[in-house]
Order: C-alpha cells, then sequence, then structure tokens
C-alpha cells in the first residue's frame, strides 16, 4: 500500500474521488476509470498511485479507521470516570460507523449483491474497531481498574453489546437514547468488569 505520493496534490485528488466512488456506489460499481474521471486525472495517474481497485480501497478503509480512532479519543473528556469515557468512546465509534456512508453501502452491497470484497471490507472494519476497542480495554487493565480480563474477547464482547443497543434494537423497537445505552451497557457490562 502507497505511504508516499509522487505528487501529493494528485494523491489527494485520487483519494477523495475513490473515497467519493465507493460512498456513492460501493466496491462492486466502483472502477478505476470513474475514479479518474471524478480526480480529472489520466487512468495511468491512478494506477501509478495504486496498483488496483483493491489497493485503493484498503487505503480508504484504513483511513476510517484513522478518523475513527480520532474520533474516539476526542471522546475521552478528562473529569469523567474511566467507564463513563469508556461509554463514550464506544457510542461515538458507533455513530462513526452508522453515520457513514460507505459503510451503510457496503452493508448494503453485501446483503443485495453478496460481493466478496466488500464483505471483506466490512470484516477489516469490524476486526480493526475491535483492536481500537481493545486498546482502551488494555489502558483500563494497566490501571488497575478492571478485573483481569481476556482483551479482545472484552473487547469484541463491547463491540457487539453496543452494536446491538445501537443499530439491531431499532430494527424493530423503538431507539434507546444514549443514556439508555448507556445505563443497559454499565448493567450487563461494566459493571461485571468493576473490582
Amino acid at each position: 500500500m502507497k505511504t508516499q505520493a509522487i505528487d501529493p496534490e494528485r494523491f489527494r485528488m485520487i483519494v477523495n474521488a475513490a473515497r467519493t466512488s465507493f460512498d456513492a456506489f460501493g466496491y462492486k460499481g466502483t472502477t478505476m476509470d470513474q475514479i479518474a474521471k471524478r480526480a480529472d486525472v489520466s487512468k495511468g495517474s491512478v494506477y501509478n498511485e495504486f496498483k488496483n481497485k483493491e489497493e485503493l480501497f484498503m487505503f480508504i478503509l484504513q483511513q476510517m479507521i484513522e478518523e475513527m480512532d480520532r474520533v474516539a479519543e476526542k471522546a475521552t473528556i478528562p473529569g469523567l470516570s474511566p467507564e463513563e469515557n469508556l461509554q463514550n468512546v464506544l457510542f461515538e465509534m458507533l455513530q462513526f460507523r452508522n453515520d457513514h456512508h460507505l459503510i451503510l453501502k457496503l452493508v448494503q452491497e453485501v446483503k443485495e449483491v453478496g460481493t466478496k470484497k466488500a464483505e471483506e471490507g466490512l470484516s477489516f472494519l469490524e476486526e480493526q474497531t475491535v483492536s481500537l476497542i481493545q486498546k482502551r480495554v488494555e489502558r483500563l487493565l494497566e490501571q488497575n481498574l478492571i478485573k483481569p480480563c481476556d482483551t479482545k474477547l472484552t473487547a469484541f464482547i463491547m463491540f457487539k453489546m453496543y452494536t446491538a443497543l445501537v443499530s439491531d434494537w431499532e430494527e424493530r423497537r423503538e431507539p434507546l437514547s444514549r443514556d439508555e445505552i448507556a445505563a443497559s451497557f454499565r448493567l450487563y457490562m461494566l459493571d461485571g468488569l468493576k473490582k
């Protein structure tokens, strides 16, 4: 994957065009020709920066994860308890995922078309999201604020629980408020981890 562009402005234009195309058309519906046209560059210029659509797609997904990590860091507020900050982080990360057009498009593409690369992209995003949560659980463990636990498994369960409370619940029921989500998360997850 590219780490340094030959022409930073052209690189930025290509990445922005790719993000717009993937958001609008998903993985399957996006082509390198389309990206080149949107970026107002030649198709060869796109291939000079990325060897194929898959590499470009993974670069976009990695940028999303980095952006989500920044959102999570901003959700940490000095003076709040570690539990409250963890809840803020989880809520903001899930909100980010729910609001991001590319994720919504990939979910739709997997349901309607079953595109393997879209499915792999969603799996990558989930794994990376769990890793971001795991880092925060490890911090709590290092500070001796929670019981010893398998941090990866704990992060996965937290992610799934928050996903269920934020997204899955409202598919068939009245959406829960942020306070209701926090209270449920505390009841079913955090109270079990406290020392």
